[in-house]
């Protein structure tokens, strides 16, 4: 089975259990992380999927550490884990869309030549 395409933070390991517990090959992975790096005009950082929703909407992705860290192995999952998993995966789609509507950033202070505003000089206070 192919999947098209993973959107997430640090996904490989992810594509990995899929693939060597579902037999399911993903085509395309994004990671946010890296994408954020490309177009955000920060220092590059491994950015969590928690932090990168903060930073792009000011809203917290609730993240409690009870689900989690919880077993995910379990058949079925629980309601809390249902939500947990719906919540990661909207939050990665709209940040993936957000992310890839935005320009690259410029990362060296020599490209930035077309944002350094011209000095106005006014007569007599020269």
């Amino acid at each position: 089975m192919l999947a098209n395409e993973q959107t997430g933070v640090a996904i490989d390991g992810d594509a990995v259990k899929m693939f060597c517990d579902y037999n399911v090959s993903v085509k395309a992975l994004e990671d946010l992380s890296d994408l954020a790096n490309q177009k955000l005009d920060r220092d590059r950082r491994n950015w969590s999927l928690a932090a990168l929703t903060e930073e792009l909407f000011c809203r917290e992705l609730p993240k409690p550490k009870k689900i989690r860290l919880g077993n995910w192995e379990l058949y079925p999952l629980s309601k809390e884990q249902l939500q947990y998993a719906a919540t990661d995966a909207f939050a990665s789609w709209h940040l993936y869309q957000v992310l890839k509507s935005l320009p690259d950033a410029v990362k060296d202070p020599a490209d930035r030549s077309e944002n350094i505003s011209t000095p106005i000089f006014v007569a007599g206070l020269e």
